[in-house]
């Protein structure tokens, strides 16, 4: 009879504290900073001028035919000067970024707006393209 009663209270406590472990399992969300969210736009930036896909498509997401048209239209020719106005507000994060278009010698402000998962991604990547106009 002891030896039921002491099988019994093991089990329970196996359980009970295995349902606990269930409970806490939990990952914490990933908070993003100014810091990140300035690095991302360099990453992106480079990435455009680099030609590099992989990374562009980071940031668009399954847009991949829009990282295309973005590398195929700003390659090598788009020059970051200034992120500022950088606000991370739940799971939206905005900066304001001063690009310029080399060949052109066109400067232009562009909002980007990102959205922040696992990692930051482009709300509107064709926004990029608006330093064209």
């Amino acid at each position: 009879m002891r030896r039921v009663l002491i099988l019994i209270l093991l089990l329970l406590s196996v359980i009970l504290s295995g349902c606990n472990l269930l409970q806490n399992t939990e990952t914490p969300k990933k908070t993003v900073t100014e810091q990140d969210v300035r690095d991302a736009v360099t990453e992106l930036i480079n990435g455009i001028n680099d030609g590099n896909t992989e990374v562009v498509q980071k940031y668009v997401g399954a847009a991949s035919p829009i990282a295309e048209s973005l590398i195929e239209k700003l390659k090598g020719n788009v020059k970051l000067s200034n992120v500022r106005d950088i606000s991370v507000q739940g799971t939206n994060a905005q900066a304001t970024v001063t690009l310029e278009v080399v060949p052109l010698k066109v400067s232009k402000d562009v909002t980007l707006n990102f959205n922040v998962a696992d990692v930051l991604q482009l709300n509107s990547p064709l926004g990029l393209l608006s330093i064209l106009l």
